[in-house]
């Protein structure tokens, strides 16, 4: 009964693929979090504290990601966010040096709502396959330009090197909050990034078929962060997406690949013939990279520290 049953509710959810538009808004403070699955590999957070979201608390060794529960057209989007990193450090200057460490992305990935990368450098996206990521790294690692700099990753590749956003004026390292806006037209990736105190400016544009890159038109999106030995309180203040609905072509063929995919799950678990044509969700196996703690649902909490 519970195979059946499973099987029924995600046949239910594709029907829903792509008939609309869709959009995660979390713009208002007062936005609660139900359409968010928050992974972490400690167990104070992440939480949102007010309609913050809190990523990374200033401890040592975590890793984070907050992905939207259900998957989202990215073959076309807009995408706006504002983040701001805290030193977790007491008298961090900007100039390199000090404890802000170690960044955060903003990723797209097909793996699972609850994947989950490395911690470090690795940004809690470093090992997540079929996804690409945008980083914004106030640390200078192994490879990086300096310690403000950006770049686009793909499948899972390490965050490291990139492109040294100082020369423009933009200094993430100096804990102002951000503005990120995202434009994507299906071939490419046009990013904006503002220093709200500042109005400082840099433009990076990323020729990227996406959904080809990652192996589906749909996915989940969301935020992936870390520390290591140096540690920073990493926000996101707000967030907005939207998407248009799927075209009649990508839905059919989403359709196709989940059938194919619900009749070897069937097949697998002996579930009756009248039940081996439901969809199910296929494409790429969840699959997470890191041990770490169960997910937990974000919840509203008071700072422990």
């Amino acid at each position: 009964m519970r195979n059946r049953s499973t099987l029924g509710t995600l046949a239910l959810m594709l029907c829903c693929v792509g008939a609309q538009a869709q959009t995660i808004d979390h713009s208002n403070p007062n936005t609660g979090n139900d359409d968010l699955i928050a992974t972490q590999s400690y167990n104070w957070g992440p939480v949102f504290l007010g309609g913050l979201c809190r990523l990374t608390d200033k401890g040592s060794s975590e890793a984070v990601s907050v992905f939207s529960k259900r998957q989202v057209n990215i073959t076309h989007f807009e995408n706006s966010f504002v983040f701001q990193i805290l030193s977790g450090g007491p008298g961090d200057p900007s100039d390199g040096t000090g404890n802000v460490a170690d960044g955060l992305t903003f990723t797209i990935q097909c793996m699972d709502s609850a994947a989950l990368g490395g911690s470090g450098g690795g940004l809690g996206y470093e090992g997540l396959e079929h996804s690409i990521a945008i980083k914004f790294d106030p640390t200078p690692n192994s490879g990086d330009p300096s310690f403000s700099c950006t770049g686009l990753y793909t499948n899972g590749q390490g965050p490291f090197g990139g492109i040294d956003l100082l020369p423009q004026g933009v200094n993430i390292r100096n804990q102002h909050p951000f503005r990120v806006d995202m434009d994507y037209d299906g071939r490419l990736l046009q990013v904006r990034i503002t220093d709200l105190v500042t109005q400082a400016t840099a433009r990076q544009s990323y020729p990227i078929d996406i959904a080809k890159t990652i192996g589906s038109p749909t996915a989940f999106v969301g935020f992936t962060a870390a520390t290591g030995l140096g540690s920073a309180a990493q926000d996101i203040q707000k967030w907005f997406f939207t998407s248009p609905p799927l075209s009649d072509g990508l839905r059919e063929g989403i359709w196709r690949s989940r059938l194919q995919g619900a009749q070897s799950t069937a097949k697998r678990l002996g579930v009756a013939k009248s039940a081996s044509a439901w969809p199910t969700s296929a494409g790429h196996a969840p699959k997470r990279i890191a041990a770490r703690k169960p997910a937990y649902q974000m919840k509203i909490a008071s700072a422990t520290r």
